[in-house]
């Protein structure tokens, strides 16, 4: 199937015209978005953190033409062949909402007909099944001033933290009996999946992680790339390379992704990286060329004297990071550095939290100054929840942990969190916002 993700300034699922019934879904709920989508003939999974949903069939015809989100859901709609968002006949949405721990499928569907009601008094709607976990649903509206005739199926679904939206709609005309039947059997046969488990995730489990590990440090000693206000500094990389660099960051819908910012440098005799006198037709392989500086703002120059925009008002927490890699891929090196960082500190002992996902509910510690080659336990407290885990210092006292936070946000103080860790030697508390929280600068 096609994928076709929206990219910066593209509408949202809310700026749209009504093509279903997101605007009454607007007050319910809050969330995020993760990760592309991957399809078989049979079978396609939306494979998102901690929580997913795998369609047997159904779609396999179908073309997915938007997968984006606000910050307060994720959408993803599939249409036929030949037809957009904005001009369909047939729609097929799934939305994964994150929503009050103690709201149920059932409630959620009355809240949405209710709300659609509103809009459209004259709406027929019923609710075909009915439970917490899931409850199918259907509504059909004509002549509803501001919206096309639609017909829709729906089905919500609590999985863990969250609730899936899955619809079929129709639009200018009902739903035919038969297509009726079988389109209610694709959303009952529609099953969760737990792509990981958050409790005891490993960091290589992490996708940020993961994109690190492909520009992981490859080639002689030596080589060197330096951050300092605003701009890169680079040395000791060989000269018989061409090579690319990149911004890894966060795109306007929260994935993290590997920018690139410049390519076809060469190294001069110190090994530092220089644009070339004309810019190369050369890509960054199989990554998207967004923009290159060396073609708009300074052939010929030293990257050093490339400004990178990367702006103000970073998340706490939140890293900045860059890589320069070959383009024959046998030289790569990354720097990750934190604008806002989250530390705690008891004697020798420190403590780093780096947010490594979209949501706010990911974090990696980093432990320096403790004791080597012992235990140290790790605990944390985030709005009503509990979490505890032990890890191991190597021989320079170091450790990194995956901090997860999974479970609901409730009380007068949801986002607030406290992690400590403990050791024979110190014990550091480091406080931090989680969550919704998280996210903001």
């Amino acid at each position: 199937m096609a994928h076709k993700e929206r990219k910066s300034g593209a509408s949202s699922a809310v700026d749209l015209p009504w093509r279903s019934f997101h605007v009454a879904c607007m007050a319910l709920i809050s969330s995020f978005l993760l990760g592309p989508i991957t399809a078989g003939a049979e079978e396609v999974t939306v494979p998102l953190e901690r929580e997913t949903i795998v369609i047997p069939g159904g779609l396999e015809e179908w073309d997915l033409a938007f997968h984006g989100s606000l910050v307060e859901m994720h959408t993803l709609e599939w249409i036929t062949g030949g037809e957009t968002v904005e001009d369909w006949s047939q729609l097929f949405t799934v939305q994964r909402l994150l929503v009050d721990a103690g709201l149920g499928s059932d409630a959620f569907a009355k809240l949405a007909l209710k709300s659609l009601a509103k809009s459209c008094p004259d709406v027929d709607k019923s609710i075909l099944d009915s439970s917490h976990e899931s409850t199918t649903y259907e509504w059909i509206v004509q002549g509803c001033p501001g919206s096309d005739d639609q017909h829709e199926l729906v089905r919500a679904m609590r999985s863990g933290d969250y609730l899936f939206r899955i619809a079929y709609t129709v639009k200018d005309g009902g739903i035919p009996e038969d297509t009726r039947a079988h389109w209610l059997d694709v959303l009952a046969s529609i099953r969760p999946r737990h792509s990981w488990q958050a409790e005891d995730a490993g960091l290589s489990q992490i996708p940020l992680i993961q994109l690190y590990q492909s520009f992981k440090t490859n080639g002689p000693e030596g080589m060197k790339l330096m951050f300092n206000n605003g701009y890169l500094f680079t040395s000791g990389f060989p000269q018989d390379h061409i090579y690319d660099v990149f911004w890894i960051r966060q795109s306007p819908y929260h994935d993290f992704y590997a920018m690139p910012f410049a390519q076809g440098l060469i190294a001069d005799e110190k090994g530092a990286l220089n644009c070339p006198a004309a810019p190369t037709s050369e890509d960054a392989g199989d990554l998207e060329t967004s923009f290159n500086f060396c073609a708009v703002g300074g052939p010929g120059k030293p990257l050093s004297q490339l400004m990178l925009p990367i702006g103000r008002g970073f998340q706490r927490g939140l890293p900045i990071a860059f890589a320069v890699r070959s383009q024959d891929r046998l030289i790569a090196t990354h720097l990750r550095l934190t604008l806002n960082p989250i530390k705690g500190k008891n004697k020798s002992c420190t403590v780093e939290l780096e947010l490594v996902s979209n949501d706010a509910r990911t974090f990696v510690a980093y432990g320096r100054g403790f004791p080597p080659e012992e235990e140290i336990a790790l605990s944390w407290k985030y709005g009503p929840n509990k979490a505890t885990h032990s890890t191991r210092t190597g021989s320079k006292g170091r450790f990194s942990a995956a901090i997860n936070h999974p479970g609901p946000a409730t009380g007068s103080r949801k986002w607030d969190a406290t992690l400590e860790a403990s050791s024979s030697k110190c014990r550091v508390k480091v406080r931090y916002k989680w969550g919704t929280a998280g996210m903001q600068p």
